[in-house]
């Protein structure tokens, strides 16, 4: 897997995993790691507290759920080095990052969140209520994430059995269910991570979990693009939604089970019996190749009743005035003779179709944030000059 390196280094390994173990020769020199973010204000009080608990920075260094050579992929897991920042400057953004990654580490030295939490089940003229409430016993590590909090505990007041409460006031509220809220990026992001929900069986959810749902985090973005370029859903401001023509593919493919999560399940167990040596690969590449042929033949018998797909028109093109539509990872010419396109990034600034109207009709794009080849980053505007852009500064 290549790299994907940050401008942070050397401040904190910075490599593109999916790993969330540390090796144990790291683990051995934690206190190292640690001990790098004690001249930071924030964290002046909680790290030598940390490091004076010697006993229990061991316990970590001996738990499998932090600490596990053999859970380790190409990289292990994003964490701190021993260089303190000093006198680095660092952009904002950077420093979120940095200080994301060192809760994350200080979190599993310190003690847990630990709450009390009551129910109580109260009677009035023969109708039952229920009332809970959370005391928090220690913060724990939460201190760490005060300013995230998203709920204050509320504890209950002292109740005994049988004890008489007045009803200082009574409503009665009127509602009715509602659908499920579509799915934003960040939702449908966390279903494909968690694609076990969707499955049945108990041992496909494990795998599924194992091999953390859908993807990677690297292609995960991707396939939701994917999708909206051949049409099957489409962007409603932050939300998504099926387009009819999505709808009418999955209904004429019915039951298949390359539309089930199930699917990606079996075949990521099948991969990792093959890494642990108990199926032959050679084995599995002939199953696949027999799946692709059976899928396919089955595909060309399908008599597919879809409504014609959504095309995404942002304007015309401006070598031979056809449509130029959006598809996969650029904006085209409808015209197959015609090579005119943009792409939909460009130096890691991303283009939207807002902007391409704009350029097609010979005005200037918002601002827009481009990293340069010498990592260094700025704002500029694009402008099409003839059939090149240019940057307006």
């Amino acid at each position: 897997m290549p790299l994907s390196p940050l401008s942070l280094s050397p401040l904190f390994y910075r490599y593109r995993t999916e790993s969330k173990h540390l090796p144990m020769n790291f683990a051995k020199t934690i206190e190292n790691n640690l001990g790098s973010l004690c001249n930071l204000p924030e964290y002046k009080e909680i790290v030598p507290s940390i490091l004076q608990n010697k006993k229990h920075i061991e316990s970590v260094r001996q738990s499998k759920k932090y600490v596990d050579d053999k859970k380790l992929t190409d990289h292990h897991a994003i964490t701190l080095t021993e260089v303190a920042i000093g006198k680095k400057k660092l952009s904002p953004n950077e420093l979120k990052i940095y200080h994301l990654v060192a809760k994350r580490l200080m979190s599993i030295f310190m003690p847990p969140y630990v709450i009390d939490k009551t129910a109580v089940i109260l009677e009035s003229n023969n109708q039952f209520f229920k009332a809970n409430g959370n005391m928090v016993i220690d913060k724990g590590y939460s201190v760490l994430y005060e300013n995230f909090r998203k709920k204050q505990e509320q504890p209950l007041p002292n109740l005994t059995k049988d004890m008489a409460l007045k009803i200082k006031k009574s409503n009665i509220l009127s509602k009715q269910t509602e659908p499920p809220t579509r799915y934003t990026d960040s939702t449908l992001l966390d279903a494909m991570y968690h694609a076990g929900r969707f499955v049945e069986d108990k041992e496909l959810q494990r795998v599924l979990k194992d091999a953390e749902g859908i993807g990677t985090s690297a292609t995960r973005a991707e396939i939701i693009e994917k999708l909206i370029s051949i049409g099957m859903i489409a962007r409603e401001g932050k939300t998504f939604y099926a387009t009819q023509f999505g709808i009418d593919v999955i209904n004429s493919i019915g039951e298949h089970d390359i539309v089930s999560p199930v699917l990606t399940a079996v075949w990521s167990k099948k991969l990792k019996d093959i890494v642990d040596g108990t199926l032959s690969s050679s084995f599995f590449y002939q199953e696949m190749l027999n799946f692709v042929k059976q899928a396919t033949s089955s595909f060309m018998e399908l008599n597919m009743q879809v409504e014609e797909k959504q095309v995404n028109v942002v304007g015309k093109c401006v070598k031979c005035g056809k449509p130029v539509i959006e598809a996969f990872k650029v904006y085209h010419c409808t015209n197959k003779e015609c090579k005119f396109t943009i792409s939909k990034t460009i130096m890691k600034g991303k283009i939207t179709p807002t902007d391409v109207k704009k350029l097609l009709i010979g005005k200037e794009t918002r601002e827009i944030r481009f990293t340069w080849k010498s990592g260094k980053k700025g704002k500029a505007k694009l402008k099409l000059v003839g059939e090149k852009l240019e940057f307006i500064f």
